[in-house]
């Protein structure tokens, strides 16, 4: 082991290169009145440093890009304000087609996104971004980017300008926003500011981001020193909301669903947070898409409910979509993705020191299909060096059964899961990456299971080559019920080395190809269950464009047999052939946008999968955007007519202002025979405060039949803010 001592030594050094990427920004004490409109005219901002010599990293890595860009960072005790300016070539207008809050479409256009590491951790982001019309987007990355979450909601302020040799944008960030421990010592920040330029297709840094690590790499940010005063008090933050709802009855009379709840979220220490919620209702959350699922394995969808998403950087456990140890939408959502109703939940989680940690508790009410239960997580964390960490985590899962639904008997059959973890980071930057969990499962009752899991991942983020290397262990009788396994019972070792090549000829902007392989066998290492190989490469032109191929060699094992679809079973046995899949994509800034992807393959459970995967969305000017994704495939087995299957996801919004959009929602399977279709107006009517007005039909139709079930809610929440 003294291999892996020398690699934790190792990253709690900060490499010479670390130290060359992160220079440094001095916040500037705000003196004056400070006015969110876009026009940096007060006497503070040009007291304040500027920030400039900004580094391209697309398309061409470490140049100086032909245009600058400059960055100014105000604060006072209740908020961080920044503005950037971004300077235009000659005759040049900066490209604002998008007006919907929280959409990713922001960064086609012309866009500023500031990010803060406020734990310095150097692996967690919060970001605001905004474009010249003043769409606004914030999120959290965690891990670096390998968890991205668009749907975490901040209350905070922009404002932008354009004129004729720049645009302009400015922000004011509340400590709250940022979930900022209170304090009157000066601190330090992990601190980046990126510039999407759309005229050129490019993007800027502040403090570099290597192409290989992401845009939301925190190892990579800059420091943003004489934050002083900053949070102080202790945060008290009160969501209520008012729901009714109409249940769509032929009439459409009443009687109403009434329903009234609310969230609160307090600072309990420097830097930890409660959090509780009380009959939580998410009725205007995205809908999901629409998939046909072609396999026997589960369909990982992400989750959207806010009050999940929040200390998502401490619950985070396990392999993202293949072996989580705690995935939330086990918790409020049944097999089918339908509401459970959530009764109340609390939270607590933040950091103390090197420890992070978190705790929450979930009770649900009973419903036809199952009984109310209590879900209790409970995680831990030490950090050291440079986002290296080793942590473990409890989840556990109670039925509550009996007349009353609720506290009058617990079941006897309670679910347990415990895990431990960890990250190591180390070498020439940290560009190398040991991760790796190992859990036990159990749940109790008439029929007992138990299990372990257990994955290693060796990884190494070279500026061409990024080689990695997995191994995954699942018991039979592994089964976390508060997380995520796509494939029980099993051992699945891989291995896939890609390479990417930067600006490597005239006309082509990048090129990335590779080889990858897997095996698996039984969790007893006596049946061979997968084995695939093959090449993948895409090609990347100076405009944008990009064409994509891979082939693969698939041999797959059905171990029990199971319905694909109505009335097609596939049986038990082996299953081989060849993949081949074509791709092409236009460049996120164009207008129509198109993607296109055909795969066709033998291997498909003795029979041949034709596929089509289309999307394609277009801009009317700043307030209409339509976009249509539909997934068809064709389906060929011996002895049986060709089987069509499609699935269609389609938006039409409306956004006459930032602050107002209304979403247009169609959505067809003809597998599960449905059709969904939803109306939802969104005013933000304060800051951090919502009207929601939601119309949601669903027609399941047969050839004998067809039933709709509609509804209307109207959802009012209303935020409050103080310090005590």
């Amino acid at each position: 082991m003294r291999w892996v001592s020398t690699l934790c030594l190792l990253s709690l050094l900060p490499s010479a290169a670390e130290a060359q990427e992160r220079p440094l920004l001095a916040a500037r004490a705000r003196r004056g009145a400070i006015r969110i409109d876009g026009v940096l005219d007060e006497p503070d901002w040009a007291r304040a440093d500027a920030g400039s010599d900004f580094v391209e990293r697309i398309p061409s890595p470490g140049a100086r890009p032909p245009v600058d860009t400059e960055v100014r960072v105000l604060v006072d005790e209740g908020a961080v304000y920044v503005g950037v300016t971004s300077f235009l070539a000659e005759g040049e207008t900066p490209r604002a087609l998008e007006l919907t809050r929280d959409s990713s479409r922001i960064w086609s256009d012309d866009a500023v996104t500031i990010k803060f590491d406020v734990r310095r951790d150097r692996r967690s982001t919060v970001g605001f971004a905004v474009n010249p019309a003043g769409a606004q987007i914030d999120f959290v990355a965690l891990d670096n980017g390998r968890t991205f979450r668009r749907e975490y909601d901040a209350v905070w302020e922009s404002a932008t300008s354009v004129r004729e040799d720049a645009w302009v944008a400015e922000f004011r960030i509340p400590a709250a926003a940022l979930r900022l421990p209170p304090g009157e010592d000066e601190r330090v920040f992990g601190f980046n500011v990126s510039r999407d330029h759309n005229a050129r297709q490019a993007t800027y840094d502040w403090s570099h981001l290597p192409p290989e690590f992401g845009a939301a790499s925190a190892l990579h940010y800059g420091d943003l020193d004489h934050v002083a005063g900053l949070g102080g008090g202790r945060s008290l933050i009160v969501n209520p909301y008012f729901l009714v709802t109409w249940p769509g009855h032929d009439d459409w009379g009443l009687p109403v669903e009434p329903k009234a709840g609310g969230e609160m979220r307090l600072r309990l220490a420097d830097d930890v947070w409660g959090e509780l919620t009380l009959l939580t209702d998410f009725a205007e959350v995205d809908l999901d898409s629409q998939v046909v699922n072609l396999d026997r394995f589960p369909l990982f969808f992400p989750e959207r409910r806010p009050f999940f998403l929040s200390g998502l950087d401490v619950f985070e456990f396990g392999a993202l979509e293949e072996a989580q140890l705690f995935f939330t939408r086990r918790i409020g959502l049944d097999d089918d993705a339908n509401p459970v109703p959530i009764l109340g939940g609390l939270k607590v989680y933040g950091r103390e020191g090197f420890l992070s940690f978190g705790v929450l508790d979930v009770a649900t009410a009973a419903t036809a299909d199952r009984e109310a239960a209590n879900y209790g997580v409970a995680r831990v964390r030490a950090n050291f060096g440079t986002a290296s960490y080793v942590g473990a985590m409890y989840a556990s899962r109670a039925d509550i059964a009996g007349p009353g639904g609720l506290f009058s008997q617990v079941d006897a059959r309670p679910h347990h899961t415990v895990g431990v973890d960890g990250l190591v980071r180390a070498l020439d930057g940290d560009r190398l990456e040991i991760r790796g969990f190992g859990a036990f499962a159990a749940t109790d009752g008439e029929e007992p299971t138990e299990g372990l899991a257990g994955r290693l991942e060796v990884q190494w983020r070279g500026e061409q080559w990024m080689p990695r290397a997995s191994a995954l262990y699942i018991q039979e009788g592994f089964d976390p019920e508060l997380g995520f396994v796509r494939r029980p019972a099993l051992f699945q070792a891989g291995l896939a080395v890609p390479v990417t090549l930067r600006t490597p000829t005239r006309g082509v902007r990048q090129m990335v190809y590779g080889l990858s392989g897997e095996i698996a066998y039984s969790d007893d290492f006596e049946q061979l269950l997968r084995v695939a190989g093959g090449w993948q490469a895409s090609i990347q032109t100076a405009d944008l464009w990009t064409l994509g191929a891979n082939a693969d060699y698939v041999q797959d094992v059905v171990r029990e047999e199971f319905e694909l679809l109505d009335g097609l079973t596939i049986p038990v046995g082996p299953y081989r052939g060849a993949r081949v899949q074509v791709g092409l994509w236009s460049p996120d800034a164009r207008n129509p946008g198109l993607g296109a992807v055909v795969t066709a393959e033998n291997a498909f459970f003795g029979g041949a999968n034709y596929r089509l995967n289309l999307d394609v969305s277009a801009a009317f000017g700043q307030h209409v955007r339509g976009s249509v994704g539909a997934v068809g495939a064709l389906l060929d087995f011996p002895d049986r007519e060709l089987i069509p299957t499609l699935a269609i996801n389609s938006v039409l919004s409306v956004t006459p202002s930032p602050w107002v959009v209304v979403d247009l929602v169609a959505q067809v399977n003809t597998v599960t025979e449905r059709f969904i279709g939803m109306g939802r107006l969104r005013w933000r009517y304060l800051p951090g405060s919502d009207l929601f007005l939601v119309y949601r039909a669903e027609v399941v139709y047969s050839d004998a039949e067809a039933t709709l079930d509609q509804r209307v809610t109207l959802k009012v929440s209303y935020r409050y803010d103080a310090v005590l």
